[in-house]
């Protein structure tokens, strides 16, 4: 088996970065879902997308769970109307099978990528990479924020909008997924664009979107902070933010401060009477045997500890960048303040049965083990580079030192599903389920379970 990346489509982001680099819900965070403890090694597929209506192809996110119950998702290429969509999987149940829905068809733009958000309402908020005006920004398309609504009975159809188109006069190309605060407030990144600086003008930024102050009002955008403005910053987010038990954004980039190969940021929100957003820089990745190249989106454990993935880092393998780690991010005591926060790397990936290039976030269970998935590795297939692993890392019981990794599943072939593309998500008996990019019927990815 070869142990270098196969540099799956959600990943293209990330190597542009890189080619430009040479040249609240307060308290909660994406990925930190807590399940019944034990490992989960039974694996079904949900659903071979290519084998449901409405033509759908190329998963480009994780699957959520939406206030009904049902796992919604989104598809890059294809559909109804050909340039993605948004979907339903209703999971069966002991009176009633599983439904596949899709909901919404972008049509003559769209593309959207990452997971959905919902507000309380019950509405879906998601990234587009082609909005409306097809405007390019740099090495590809400005994108746009979209927002579905569901249905009042009896209508049946869920209405799309754009809420916000973004431009070349700003920050743009949004990626990672949004967050949302108690007042319907989004919070998103942005990988390309920006005001400026030593990391020059396409450092990438931290948007807020605020929804109308009344009906047919526009949602209003702000930059709470541009990258790459300062000696010591970091740019290019490769992930979108989380919220904090303190109310700040946490997340990562791509290139870090000194030798370029990642940060962890924290965005602190202003202290009245100031309107300023302050950032931070956590840790900077050194490569190496520690992490390098984080992505995705990070995960809070009880105690405000963050857990994240890297691309690449931990060793040699993978061609020479390493095949990628997970690793914890702890904050300092009370009585340590302001000590710096300390980074542990808890796997390192060799990128052979055990999997490489692990996407995230992570969901964290009761006991605190941690859930996770590769886009290469595991048995042999895929071209040779494998494709992909779902893993569980169990901490240490003293006087043992160190996380046990476990793979759960290894996807064996194309059919099965082919490289996941995002990290899992959890309901509440403790079941994970996740996507591929690939795979199954027509190649157009798989939604599967492990329970």
């Amino acid at each position: 088996m070869s142990n270098t990346s196969r540099g799956v489509p959600a990943r293209a982001t990330l190597a542009a970065v890189a080619a430009l680099a040479a040249l609240l819900a307060a308290g909660a965070s994406a990925g930190a879902q807590e399940g019944g403890s034990g490992l989960r090694s039974k694996f079904a597929l949900v659903a071979k997308i290519g084998d449901q209506p409405g033509g759908l192809f190329s998963l480009q996110g994780g699957v959520s769970f939406g206030p009904s119950g049902a796992l919604y998702g989104t598809a890059q290429e294809r559909g109804p109307l050909g340039w993605g969509g948004v979907y339903e999987i209703v999971l069966p149940t002991a009176t009633s099978k599983l439904s596949f829905t899709t909901i919404f068809a972008f049509p003559g733009y769209g593309m959207p990528v990452d997971d959905v958000a919902f507000d309380s309402s019950g509405a879906i908020f998601g990234e587009m990479q082609v909005g409306p005006s097809h405007a390019n920004c740099g090495l590809g398309y400005c994108g746009a924020i979209y927002k579905l609504t569901p249905p009042t009975p009896p209508a049946t159809a869920w209405t799309g909008e754009d809420i916000h188109n973004f431009s070349a006069a700003g920050p743009n190309r949004p990626l990672g997924g949004l967050a949302i605060d108690a007042t319907g407030a989004l919070y998103g990144a942005t990988n390309f664009g920006g005001a400026g600086g030593v990391g020059g003008p396409n450092a990438g930024a931290i948007f807020r979107l605020s929804p109308p102050t009344s009906s047919g009002a526009p949602w209003k955008a702000t930059v709470l902070h541009t990258f790459g403005q300062a000696f010591g910053d970091g740019s290019y987010p490769s992930g979108g933010p989380i919220f904090g038990k303190d109310g700040a954004l946490y997340g990562l980039l791509y290139l870090g401060p000194g030798v370029n190969q990642g940060a962890v940021y924290r965005l602190a929100p202003p202290v009245p009477p100031s309107q300023r957003w302050t950032e931070a820089i956590l840790y900077a990745f050194p490569g190496g045997t520690d992490a390098a190249q984080p992505a995705d989106r990070l995960a809070f454990d009880t105690q405000g500890a963050l857990y994240g993935v890297s691309q690449q880092g931990g060793g040699t393998g993978c061609g020479g960048t390493g095949c990628g780690t997970i690793f914890r991010l702890s904050p300092p005591s009370a009585s340590d303040a302001p000590a710096p926060w300390k980074e542990t790397v808890l796997y390192a990936f060799q990128g052979g049965a055990d999997g490489a290039n692990p996407v995230g976030p992570l969901v964290l269970d009761a006991s605190g083990a941690l859930y996770g998935a590769t886009t290469s590795g595991g048995v042999d297939g895929c071209f040779g580079f494998g494709c992909g692993t779902v893993f569980a890392l169990t901490p240490p019981k003293p006087p043992i030192v160190q996380w046990s990794h476990a793979v759960l599943h290894a996807f064996p072939n194309g059919d099965a599903g082919d490289g996941p593309i995002d990290g899992l998500t959890a309901d509440k008996r403790g079941r994970l389920f996740g996507a591929t990019f690939a795979g199954g019927a027509n190649d157009a990815g798989v939604v599967f379970e492990l329970h």
